[in-house]
């Protein structure tokens, strides 16, 4: 996917999550494990969308890489220790945050 058609892509995902956050385009699939909570629509192959639905709107947490290990190279499984790392860090500020909400 070019980069032209790679943004309109992600232009019409994120208009479609605004719209209906638990279906649509992109194969919206709810997270589970430690991402419970968390939505993820497909970009393209190997990239994803994955947001969270609060009262006051949607927070976009991540439009790059996959969300699950399996990586074919060590840079790449570097790299996906490193998202792994960020998904955590970014679980544990929400949790704060929805509870700093009620």
């Amino acid at each position: 996917m070019t980069d032209k058609k790679t943004l309109k892509r992600i232009h019409s995902l994120i208009k479609d999550i605004q719209r209906t956050p638990h279906e649509g385009i992109g194969k919206p699939e709810a997270l589970k494990h430690h991402l419970s909570g968390y939505w993820s629509r497909r970009i393209t192959e190997e990239h994803r969308i994955i947001y969270k639905e609060f009262e006051h709107g949607i927070t976009f947490v991540q439009m790059r890489y996959h969300y699950k290990y399996g990586s074919r190279t060590p840079g790449a499984q570097k790299n996906d220790m490193e998202a792994s790392d960020l998904w955590y860090s970014i679980v544990e500020q929400n949790k704060k945050f929805d509870k700093s909400m009620k």
